[in-house]
């Protein structure tokens, strides 16, 4: 996954694919702070009991400014 953003405006790709691109409409969240990884299930939810998600290879850097 790559995921690309200056909020207000992110863009999310997954295998080279872009899924999202998003605009934010109000302020929500601090501009600095922890980073936090979410999923979203699919499927039944009584079948979630025991399941769990593992991440690897995350990498984090920090862009230079574009000029957009």
């Amino acid at each position: 996954a790559r995921i690309v953003g200056n909020p207000p405006h992110i863009t999310t790709w997954i295998n080279g694919v872009k899924i999202m691109e998003w605009q934010e409409t109000e302020v929500r969240h601090p501009h600095e702070g922890g980073i936090a990884l979410q999923v979203h299930g699919g499927g039944d939810p009584k079948e979630y009991d025991g399941k769990f998600v593992r991440y690897r290879n995350i990498q984090v850097k920090e862009l230079e400014e574009s000029g957009q």
